[in-house]
């Protein structure tokens, strides 16, 4: 039977298909990309064999040489080689060259290229072989600041009509996404409606109209006419109440990295916060010093998920002006910082991020510490001593007043002055109790004559003919009962008595 409170741990990397490393090596040798005689895989679990191969060899000179191959990924092949470049300089001195290779190579691979630069070791890219001959790959320039494309100006060349049809409804799914504490991604002509970092809601323009198409938690796509937008919107809503309410997201990996984000946030007390600008970042926000910030939360810090955040980094540092220019000053331009926080740091990507020239800081959520890795020049990759994370104040704790206090075993009208220089008893856990102390819970009030006390009685099974429930020894508490009844008569039965004698 499948378990259902069970929560299943997920690997450090994602599980894809695995790379055949003895052929990919080969497809190197062959095809005379690498100045080696012969490449054996690399030793170690630090690279996943779904993410990229890495084989060592020696040149004709006898130095090591490191080649690194993900056919899909630049970014991953880069990653790869440092990782192990990393270890090897750290434990045996590697100090020689990293041929790294793959198809593709988009701007955010090409720009890691310029942020090695603490590191014994250095980095060349190459076009795979596969693609043709294996030309150089050059690292990308720092783009200059961009502005953000507004979808009042893409859709220059739509009609009026349309304009202001799309206009209106990106207002209304705005006000939608601030209500549930998402995100809302104005564009042309596609915008997004963003709950806990996941696409929830797609509005479309094209020159039949607009569509607005619901993601979660079923798909559905509606047209919006002039007269449809009020029934679109509420039927919108309540999906987007049932995702919400679903205890599978809540829990699930999505509510749990949208809840870290936020715990981040707050440790790092980040203001005017834009929620998940672009795929991989969090939010990116201005720090305390005016700091541009952008945040990473995986719950593993691994490989793949470090060059996740590395591409958000690149795709995001150019507009990052943009998102933030409604933050009040002090705000200052320059090169934003990476805060990245998990509950695990492989030590591949702590290795990877030693070299990095990026300033960078990861947060441990586990056990609330904060580490800063070193950018060193030496073969070692460290990291500086770990510095607490303020954490939320504790409120105090509210002792209850002397005169309440009862000692165990006390009669109810007990003179508390008898023993006045005793201490007062600490009152009973709940443990120490019995079931029939908890069953006649006693209530004080104030008389005018002094304290007087009731006993609530309660109906049930387990009393005695007379309906009260027996004592622990069997006998029943008349005595107290008497004195309770006489106390809530107010005296009525003796001046009764005093009566009757005197007629």
């Amino acid at each position: 039977m499948r378990r259902r409170f069970g929560r299943r741990r997920r690997t450090p990397e994602s599980t894809g298909p695995a790379l055949d490393a003895g052929r990919e090596l080969s497809r190197l040798l062959q095809a005379g990309a690498v100045p080696v005689d012969s490449l054996s895989p690399v030793d170690g679990d630090e690279v996943p064999a779904s993410l990229a191969v890495v084989g060592l060899g020696s040149d004709a000179d006898g130095a090591p040489l490191l080649a690194a191959v993900a056919p899909d990924s630049g970014g991953d092949a880069w990653l790869a080689g440092v990782a192990v470049a990393a270890r090897l300089a750290e434990e045996e001195g590697f100090s020689g060259r990293v041929l790294v290779f793959s198809r593709q190579w988009s701007a955010a691979a090409r720009r890691r290229l310029a942020w090695l630069r603490n590191a014994p070791f250095r980095v060349e890219a190459y076009v795979d072989p596969s693609a043709g001959s294996p030309a150089p790959v050059m690292p990308e320039a720092t783009p200059a600041p961009l502005p953000l494309t507004t979808e009042r100006a893409a859709a220059a060349g739509a009609s009026a009509e349309l304009r202001d049809r799309h206009a209106l409804a990106s207002r209304a799914l705005a006000g939608l996404a601030a209500k549930h504490d998402g995100a809302w991604q104005p564009g042309w002509p596609e915008s997004r409606l963003l709950l806990m970092g996941r696409p929830v809601g797609v509005l479309r323009a094209s020159d039949t109209g607009l569509e607005l198409e619901t993601l979660e938690p079923r798909r559905d796509r509606r047209g919006l006419g002039p007269a449809d937008l009020a029934d679109a919107l509420d039927r919108l809503e309540g999906s987007l109440r049932k995702f919400l309410s679903d205890r599978k997201v809540r829990d699930g990996e999505a509510g749990e990295r949208a809840a870290r984000a936020e715990r981040l946030r707050s440790a790092l007390t980040v203001r005017d916060t834009v929620r998940w600008p672009v795929p991989g970042a969090d939010w990116a926000g201005v720090d305390g010093e005016g700091r541009p910030v952008i945040a990473a939360t995986p719950e593993i810090l691994s490989l793949a998920a470090l060059g996740s955040a590395l591409d958000a980094y690149a795709q995001l540092e150019p507009t990052l002006a943009a998102h933030l220019a409604a933050a009040p000053p002090p705000l200052r331009t320059g090169d934003p910082w990476l805060a990245l926080a998990a509950e695990q740091l492989t030590p591949a990507a702590q290795r990877v991020l030693a070299t990095l020239d990026i300033d960078c800081e990861v947060v441990d959520l586990r056990d609330g510490r904060r580490t800063r890795p070193a950018l060193v020049v030496s073969a070692a990759a460290t990291a500086a001593p770990a510095r607490p994370v303020p954490a939320p104040p504790v409120p105090p704790r509210v002792e209850p007043a002397a005169k309440e206090e009862r000692a165990v075993g006390e009669a109810p009208g007990a003179d508390a002055s008898v023993d006045s220089a005793a201490p007062a008893a600490a009152p009973r856990r709940f443990e120490e109790m019995s079931l029939f102390d908890l069953g006649e819970e006693e209530t004080s009030e104030e008389g005018g004559d002094g304290g007087r006390r009731r006993r609530r009685r309660r109906r049930g099974r387990g009393r005695g003919d007379d309906g009260h429930r027996p004592s622990a020894n069997g006998a029943r508490r008349s005595a107290g009962e008497d004195g309770g009844r006489a106390s809530r008569d107010g005296g009525r039965g003796d001046s009764g008595a005093a009566a009757r004698e005197a007629s």
